[in-house]
């Protein structure tokens, strides 16, 4: 139908059971491709794979498909072809549809249905070694029921075969209406707070009638109702690095402790999760100042590298017992110090206080923040490791638990992380660190097994790279394979931002000697030519996007082979060449300059960044699994990426809010009312879509900047990006139901575990708005979770 049309996904599906040796006249055409007889012979075959596994054709004819497919997104979802712009931004997700094969995506779902070969660790090498040619869901599903260990993969099973989501979506809903109530009761302000609390008692009632009906359809399912134990753990807000750290490497280096779910409260502060899940607002917001606190320039150092960083202790150093948030102060290997570092690629914003995401070349990128480029031998190379291990450790335990983590990873440093991978003689022992030891049934004995051990084992493999690999010099032991050089020239900066003018070369400068050196011109007019392209002053307006005219030559007057993010292009800057610092760049040897800058930005000075996030990851599961997916998929889910925040339109806004509480608040309205009282007539009262104050706050978030509405969102949510779930949205009204006016003790709040917005009454747009971001912009400032008491 179309270059990447359903019809030759259709041909696909054919071939891939057991007609793989057909002959053209033998495959289905467009016009049959539909035909009852067709679709049964398919059926047929699906039928004999259930029972007998794809056979080896097959297996390779899906190899060389997510092959295809994996290079089809590079090189048409990153717009890198010879065709007019209007055609040539063909999106990722369309390219990831069209490869998609509904009938291979229905036998995962079955084969992902068989409880005992996904908890057991048998599942067939096919289900990974093409994520390609199944759905997104069924990819994910795969990463839920195989991925996380033992305790997590029985617990999705469960989940699946026992339907009572509905059941506690109800109790969750009743219970919030309850713990309102409680609060009015506890305000002051109640008239009759005893009737209040007879009410809560009510609702807390029907939620455990709903608990019982939650037990008995367990039983009848012959399962045994689980979940997952909690590890608690306590930050202090004004040391947050150094305890998230120390939380980390404690967490990780416990085996037991590792497979619990983590939730965290800040020390000093009330608040605290009022449930796992949606409903772990704390946690949710641990995550998201972690990212916050890791872009800000009071932890990340500018262009130019310290010239010393002090060495990073052993992990034997001396642990220190706080008392207040019985967190140890961990000054070991993988502490976050308080010198700043070069972490990121240091792009800033206007106030240069936090490093802000930026595009790649490539016209279809997101944005995103990219290692620093370092020298290997770089004195802060190990402090700069060790906190990326950190941040890999935060990712997978975010990834895990059903947390993002909103910390903007360019899509090429994460698609660089997965083109590295595991040696298949590593494996993460109960210290966390990595070992030789084969993966596999031999070391494990039978007293070793239970049900909260999180051990891979068996069949169920990650998916593993399909092309070549070669092995790194004096990298990290455990994670030292690697394929091919993933990043490309649309993976470098774009132009206009640091680093750009690598890329801004090689476009416009590089690819104009090429063409003189493909053309038949004589030496004397090929110099000419070579001349006219150094001298050339719309080099700057056209390649750097700068608004002045400045050529190539003037440009790079003071350009020596060094790392070109580095200002002072001296001595103290790293030589991407033996003497590199007193060789000057001049348009002869410019191209050569480009490769070992692209070598240098996009593989030498951020594998050692990339493999230390990895193990990280490794830390709680394979990051191999992270092959199920595309980079993008991953900025989206895990990062955050790609939301549309700042593109808001009025009707983006009003599907962010609900303004009544669903089915839960309805029934606990019918069953406050029937006791009769003051509660009733609270909980009744909700605002709808014509009221004024919704108005005001869709009319306010439209005229807002971006950052103000992450702001936004932080104030409600925890995190500065949109997350699943809506934004309930809830009057502030006295015990008799009466909507308050805005005042000192009565001011714009929200519940981040609840996702509510509680709003008081205002008499005009204007005055809304200067109060709802009032309270914003200081809660940004001073920030923390406190339980409202009144």
């Amino acid at each position: 139908e179309n270059e990447f049309g359903s019809t030759g996904i259709n041909q696909l599906d054919v071939c891939l059971f057991g007609q793989i040796n057909c002959s053209k006249a033998d495959c289905p055409s467009e016009s049959n491709a539909h035909t009852p007889r067709s679709i049964a012979s398919v059926f047929d075959r699906v039928e004999e794979i259930r029972a007998e596994g794809l056979d080896s054709l097959s297996l390779k004819c899906m190899e060389l498909i997510d092959i295809l497919s994996t290079s089809l997104r590079e090189t048409y979802g990153s717009g890198d072809q010879d065709s007019d712009a209007s055609s040539s931004l063909v999106s990722e997700e369309s390219i990831a549809v069209s490869f998609e094969s509904r009938s291979l995506t229905q036998i995962l779902l079955h084969q992902l249905d068989d409880t005992l070969t996904v908890v057991g660790g048998a599942l067939p090498k096919w289900c990974t070694m093409a994520p390609s040619l199944f759905s997104y869901s069924s990819r994910r599903l795969l990463l839920e029921r195989a991925a996380f260990g033992v305790s997590r993969s029985t617990l999705r099973q469960q989940e699946a075969k026992v339907n009572v989501a509905p059941l506690r979506q109800r109790m969750a809903a009743l219970r919030g209406r309850a713990v309102e109530l409680v609060g009015e009761a506890f305000s002051g302000g109640a008239e009759d707070p005893t009737a209040l609390q007879l009410q809560a008692d009510e609702l807390y009632g029907m939620e455990e009638a709903l608990a019982a009906r939650v037990t008995a359809a367990f039983r009848a399912q012959r399962w045994r109702e689980r979940s997952l134990d909690c590890a608690k753990a306590a930050v202090r807000r004004d040391r947050l690095l150094v305890d998230a750290a120390a939380i980390m490497d404690r967490y990780t280096n416990d085996a037991r402790v590792r497979q619990r779910r983590l939730e965290v409260r800040f020390d000093g502060e009330s608040g605290f999760d009022a449930a796992s899940g949606l409903e772990a607002g704390v946690t949710r917001g641990f995550y998201a100042d972690v990212a916050e606190a890791l872009l800000s320039c009071d932890h990340v150092s500018g262009v130019q590298c310290a010239p010393l960083c002090p060495d990073i202790p052993s992990a034997a150093s001396k642990v220190e017992e706080t008392t207040s948030s019985k967190v140890a102060d961990f000054e070991g290997a993988f502490a976050i110090h308080g010198m700043k570092l070069p972490l990121w690629i240091p792009d800033m914003d206007s106030s240069c206080k936090v490093v802000i995401p930026t595009p790649r070349a490539s016209p279809q990128s997101n944005l995103g923040v990219f290692p620093r480029p370092l020298a290997r031998q770089d004195p802060c190379m190990e402090a700069v490791k060790a906190q990326f291990r950190f941040m890999g450790r935060i990712f997978a335990a975010a990834m895990r638990d059903g947390f993002m983590f909103p910390l903007p990873l360019s899509c090429s440093f994460l698609k660089l992380v997965q083109s590295l991978y595991d040696s298949p003689y590593s494996a993460v022992e109960s210290t966390g660190t990595m070992t030789n030891q084969p993966v596999g049934f031999s070391h494990i004995t039978q007293g070793d097994l239970s049900l909260d051990d999180d051990i891979s084992v068996g069949e169920n493999s990650p998916p593993e790279p399909t092309t070549g690999s070669s092995q790194f010099g004096p990298l990290s032991p455990g994670a030292t394979l690697c394929r091919r050089r993933v990043l490309t020239s649309l993976d470098l900066p774009r132009p206009g931002f640091l680093g750009g003018d690598v890329y801004a070369v090689e476009a416009f400068v590089c690819s104009a000697l090429d063409k003189i050196d493909a053309g038949d011109f004589s030496q004397d007019e090929a110099e000419k030519r070579i001349r006219a392209v150094a001298t050339d002053r719309r080099f700057a307006r056209q390649a750097l996007g700068k608004s002045y005219e400045c050529s190539f030559e003037e440009y790079f007057v003071d350009k020596t082979f060094v790392d070109p993010l580095d200002p002072s292009q001296g001595q103290s800057a790293v030589c991407l060449c033996p003497n590199g610092s007193i060789r000057s760049v001049n348009i002869h040897n410019i191209r050569e300059w480009v490769a070992l800058a692209k070598e240098f930005i996009l593989f030498e000075g951020v594998v050692e960044q990339a493999l230390a996030f990895r193990q990280g990851i490794n830390d709680f599961y394979s990051p191999n699994y992270l092959c199920l997916f595309t980079p993008h998929e991953l900025q989206r889910d895990v990062c955050g990426g790609g939301d549309n925040v700042d593109s808001w339109t009025a009707e983006d806004v009003k599907k962010l809010f609900k303004l009544d509480g669903g089915k839960g608040a309805a029934e606990a309205l019918v069953a406050v009312a029937a006791i009769g009282g003051e509660g009733g007539v609270t909980l009744s009262r909700r605002f709808s879509s014509s009221s004024p104050t919704i108005g005001y706050l869709v009319e306010t978030l439209m005229k807002s900047s971006s950052t103000q509405r992450r702001q936004f969102l932080s104030f409600v949510t925890s995190v500065p990006i949109v997350t699943p779930g809506k934004i309930e949205v809830v009057p502030m009204v006295s015990p008799s139901g009466d909507f308050l006016p805005v005042g000192d003790n009565c001011l714009p709040r929200a519940n981040t575990c609840a996702r509510k917005l509680y709003l008081p009454k205002f008499e005009d747009f204007d005055s809304f708005s200067r109060v709802l971001w009032a309270v914003i912009r200081e809660e940004s400032r001073f920030k923390g979770f406190y339980e409202w008491n009144g």
